[in-house]
C-alpha cells in the first residue's frame, strides 16, 4: 500500500475500471472523448486488454487509446492505477524516445499548425507532457493507493486483483521483476513483435465475463472483500496510529465486473462494474459513488 499525499479525492472525480480496450474499439475511444474536461479520472486498471508498458509492440496496437488518454490529460488530471492486463506502464515514460514516430503516424495532431522543422520536437513535448505532468502511474506493488477525500475521510483505491491466492499474488509479483521485463524486451525486438502478437491472439480470443451475471453470494462476497481489506490494510494503519479506527473509508475497485457496493460500519466498499459492458463511468458525489450514463445519473 501507498500513502499519497498530494492527491485528494476530489467530488465528481470520475472512475473507469475494466473496459479491455482492443484494436478497433471505436465506442470506447468515443466514451473517452466524451469525458468532462476539468475532472479528476481514475483508470481503475484493465484499462487495455493487454498492454505490456515496455514492448514497443505493445504500445503500438494500443496506440489509438494511449493517444486518447494523453489527450485527456490536456484539460484532466489522471490517476492510472494498472490492472492484471496492463501493466509495467512506468516504463512507457522511457520508452517514448523511440515511440514518437510510430505513435504519431497517423496524423494525430494534424489539427496543429507547425512549421516542418519544428514537428518533432513539439510531438515530443506533447507525449512527454501527458505522461509526465498530468497523469500519475501507480503498479500493483503500490496499490491500494491511501488518499484523503475533499470531506477529510480516506480513500483506499486499488485495480482489485489483491489477496486472491498465493499463487496468484507471487505471479503479480513475479511479472514485475526487471529482469523478466528485459527478457521480455530483447524477445519482443528480435521477434519483430510476432511472439507478443502471438500471445495478445491467445488473450484475445479468452471471453471476458460480466461476472454479476453469475454470482448469487454478492452479500458473502462483498464481505470478504472487506474483510480482507480491514485485515490487510486497515488493521496495521490503526496499529501505527495512521489512521483512527472512527475514521470514514471509502474502498473502491475494479477487476471483478461486479457494479455492486456496501456498507459496513464506518467502511463503504464499492466494486465497480466493468466499462468494457456498459461504456459509464462513476462518479463521487456527496459523499458515494454513483453511475453515469450521458445525461442520466442513477445510484448504484
Amino acid at each position: 500500500m501507498t500513502f499519497i499525499k498530494d492527491i485528494i479525492l476530489e467530488e465528481g472525480a470520475i472512475f473507469i475500471a475494466d473496459s479491455h480496450f482492443k484494436q478497433g474499439d471505436t465506442c470506447l475511444l468515443d466514451f473517452f472523448s466524451k469525458i468532462p474536461e476539468g475532472k479528476q479520472v481514475f483508470l481503475m486498471g484493465d484499462i487495455f486488454h493487454l498492454l505490456i508498458g515496455a514492448l514497443q509492440t505493445s504500445l503500438r496496437d494500443n496506440s489509438d487509446l494511449i493517444y486518447a488518454i494523453s489527450k485527456l490529460s490536456y484539460t484532466n488530471h489522471i490517476i492510472f492505477l494498472e490492472g492484471n492486463h496492463d501493466f509495467y506502464l512506468q516504463n512507457m515514460r522511457i520508452q517514448t524516445k523511440n515511440f514518437y514516430q510510430t505513435f504519431y503516424t497517423k496524423n494525430h495532431i494534424s489539427n496543429i499548425k507547425i512549421d516542418d522543422i519544428d514537428t518533432q520536437n513539439i510531438k515530443k513535448t506533447i507525449f512527454k507532457d501527458a505522461n509526465h505532468r498530468n497523469i500519475r502511474i501507480f503498479s500493483y506493488l503500490m496499490q491500494p493507493i491511501i488518499i484523503k477525500t475533499y470531506q477529510n475521510h480516506y480513500g483506499i483505491l486499488a485495480h482489485g486483483d489483491l489477496w486472491i491466492t498465493q499463487s496468484y499474488d507471487n505471479y503479480r509479483k513475479t511479472i514485475h521483476n526487471p529482469l523478466l521485463i528485459s527478457f521480455f524486451k530483447l524477445l519482443d525486438t528480435l521477434s519483430c513483435g510476432i511472439i507478443y502478437r502471438k500471445f495478445a491472439n491467445r488473450v484475445n480470443q479468452r471471453l471476458i465475463y460480466e461476472f454479476s451475471f453469475f454470482r448469487q453470494d454478492f452479500i458473502d462476497f462483498l464481505s470478504e472483500r472487506i474483510a480482507k481489506y480491514q485485515r490487510y490494510i486497515l488493521g496495521p494503519l490503526i496499529q501505527k496510529g495512521l489512521v483512527s479506527q472512527h475514521d470514514i473509508f471509502c474502498i473502491i475497485e475494479g477487476h471483478f465486473h461486479l457494479g455492486k457496493s456496501m456498507t459496513y460500519e464506518n467502511i463503504y466498499y464499492n466494486s465497480l462494474h466493468s466499462c468494457y459492458f456498459h461504456k459509464k463511468y462513476f462518479t463521487l458525489y456527496e459523499g458515494i459513488i454513483i453511475e453515469v450514463n450521458n445525461e442520466t445519473r442513477k445510484h448504484t
